[in-house]
């Protein structure tokens, strides 16, 4: 790990967001957690950060916004993450292609759907990227599932 990246504890299926106190200077270490969904606001007002790694993890989605407002951003690693790559993962993979992606191991690929399936993310053209009204209406399903299960621990 890079000196001033902090490795947090086990984040197992979260949603974060500012107010759970991610705890991050220089970097980020949030490798093999089983992080499923990350909220666009995660890394809101950490400036400081060069270094994030969500490398092995549950990711099929990342939005693009997740990670603006990272001027000193320098290394993001996503490698070894189920990324769907439909029209909802456009704008993640654009950011990819223009912040060129330092992964010093692999570059993320697509998990599925099939057609994609072991593509890298950063070769994938925008008209590979379609959706289907079927898996918009599963993601949506998806998504509040979540939701819910949040919801519930938030109650407890």
């Amino acid at each position: 790990m890079p000196p001033g990246v902090s490795r947090t504890s086990s984040f197992s299926f979260a949603l974060w967001v500012p107010s759970q106190g991610l705890a991050c200077d220089a970097g980020c270490y949030l490798m093999g957690n089983k992080i499923s969904l990350i909220d666009n606001r995660a890394f809101m007002g950490f400036t400081k950060l060069e270094y994030i790694t969500l490398a092995e993890n549950n990711l099929a989605f990342i939005d693009q916004k997740t990670f603006s407002g990272l001027p000193n951003l320098r290394s993001l690693d996503v490698r070894l993450n189920p990324f769907h790559c439909d029209c909802l993962l456009e704008g993640f993979v654009q950011f990819i292609k223009e912040f060129q992606l330092n992964n010093s191991i692999d570059t993320p690929n697509c998990a599925t759907p099939i057609k994609q399936k072991g593509m890298r993310l950063k070769d994938i053209s925008p008209t590979d990227l379609s959706c289907e009204k079927s898996s918009m209406i599963d993601f949506i399903f998806y998504l509040l599932r979540l939701k819910s299960v949040f919801m519930k621990n938030d109650m407890m």
